[in-house]
């Protein structure tokens, strides 16, 4: 479980680190592309992912992608949904908005009005 740990960690880092630096990278991030970045394939990626917090690498991606979506409404809430759903990675508005409400209980659009009050 220590080796579990240690890719769990390098993982956090690096999804924490282009959230601050680069968010487009998060934007464009997948399982091969986080694979890829810790010199390892996407077999062997899912095989050492630890899954007590996430079910899978993928999820863990989309949650980034989810909270990226968050700033970005805050940062600038005169961006359309569609807007900051794309800018954030998603290519599917009503995917975007059903997996937003599932992690923060309530629509993009409700979190946006909730930022302006």
């Amino acid at each position: 479980m220590v080796e579990n740990s240690g890719i769990m960690a390098r993982i956090e880092s690096l999804l924490n680190i282009f959230m601050h630096e680069d968010p487009s990278e998060i934007a464009e991030m997948n399982c091969r592309k986080l694979a890829r970045l810790l010199n390892m394939d996407e077999k062997t990626l899912r095989a050492r992912f630890d899954t007590r917090r996430f079910a899978s690498p993928a999820a863990m991606i989309k949650q980034k992608k989810l909270r990226l979506a968050a700033v970005l409404m805050a940062d600038d809430p005169d961006k359309s949904i569609e807007q900051i759903a794309n800018q954030a990675g998603f290519q599917n508005r009503q995917y975007f908005s059903q997996q937003f409400k599932k992690q923060y209980g309530i629509p993009p659009s409700s979190f946006k009005k909730r930022l302006s009050h």
